[in-house]
């Protein structure tokens, strides 16, 4: 909605003559503030001569003083507030954020505070407004809203605004709802034996109060808590032979119908129920369905050489 008021502050600057083209050049932190010393300032110039004549939009600007003292976002405003008092009769530059962020950001420079002297609220979206503009994005994408599911909508967005006010998306979160709603009106199409693609969010679309929920009929993905299976610490000092013992010898038994092994980058073996899933430095037959750990003769993190057979 911001970046619409932008374009609408641009078209009409323009047709009174203030600025000559009234376009709109939309940027933030990831366009303006770089990694290195001395590539701030340049990005920030570039994005400046391409809003000449027209408005720079920052959204999110509260952003720009976000970090820590190697950050460069200083920098960028800094840059900002030069090229504003150079460039005053040639461009509008418009900041927009949560009021509590930009009321910090506005502080913490000087320069902002005397450039930046018009303020504009913008309350949040009522319920029922929230619910049109649910219906608009539905029917722009081929849905509709049936009327019972307009009270489970309203109190699903009602809770989202009282956990969190300030944080608040509005609009974004209409959209995120939308998108939550569609996966499961998708997958209860499928799982209906009738067939029928009747395209209408009904209440049992609308995901649970706690947020949007996990799609329904996937199964849930469990963790294997290897803290148990670990040896007993050693009573000497740790040495790296006493790591390896403890890499070599931890097993791990898979239950039937778990999935994980509760380490990323690792699948889930395909095993049948009889065959425990054992990691040992010791075995020299390895089971089909099996990791085994190799230590090399020196220790790095990435010398563990491991791969599922083929089953």
């Amino acid at each position: 909605m911001l970046s619409t008021v932008a374009r609408l502050l641009g078209q009409l600057f323009k047709a009174l003559g203030i600025l000559r083209k009234g376009h709109v050049v939309e940027t933030g932190r990831a366009d303006l503030v770089a990694g290195y010393v001395g590539q701030t300032a340049p990005r920030v110039e570039a994005k400046i001569k391409e809003a000449l004549d027209g408005v720079l939009f920052i959204d999110e600007a509260y952003t720009l003083s976000r970090g820590s003292e190697q950050d460069f976002g200083q920098e960028a405003i800094d840059s900002l507030v030069r090229r504003m008092e150079d460039y005053r009769d040639r461009l509008i530059v418009v900041v927009a954020g949560y009021p509590e962020e930009m009321r910090r950001f506005i502080e913490r420079n000087p320069g902002l505070q005397s450039r930046f002297t018009r303020y504009i609220g913008f309350p949040d979206y009522t319920l029922d407004e929230l619910i049109l503009i649910f219906r608009r994005m539905a029917e722009e994408e081929g849905f509709l809203l049936s009327s019972e599911a307009e009270e489970p909508i309203k109190a699903y967005l009602r809770g989202l605004q009282e956990r969190n006010p300030q944080g608040f998306g509005n609009g974004r979160a209409v959209r995120n709802l939308c998108e939550e709603m569609k996966e499961r009106l998708a997958e209860r199409i499928a799982a209906s034996k009738e067939g029928e693609e009747d395209l209408t969010f009904t209440p049992a679309d609308v995901p649970p109060q706690a947020g949007p929920s996990p799609a329904a009929g996937r199964p849930a993905q469990k963790t294997l808590n290897l803290g148990p299976l670990l040896p007993p610490p050693p009573v000497g000092p740790l040495s790296l032979e006493s790591v390896r013992s403890a890499v070599g010898y931890v097993t791990v038994t898979l239950r039937t119908g778990e999935q994980g092994c509760g380490a990323p980058g690792l699948p889930s073996p395909r095993t049948d129920s009889s065959s425990p899933l054992t990691m040992s430095s010791n075995t020299r037959r390895r089971p089909r369905c099996a990791w085994k750990c190799v230590p090399s003769t020196r220790f790095r993190p990435n010398s563990w050489r491991g791969m599922p057979r083929p089953t």
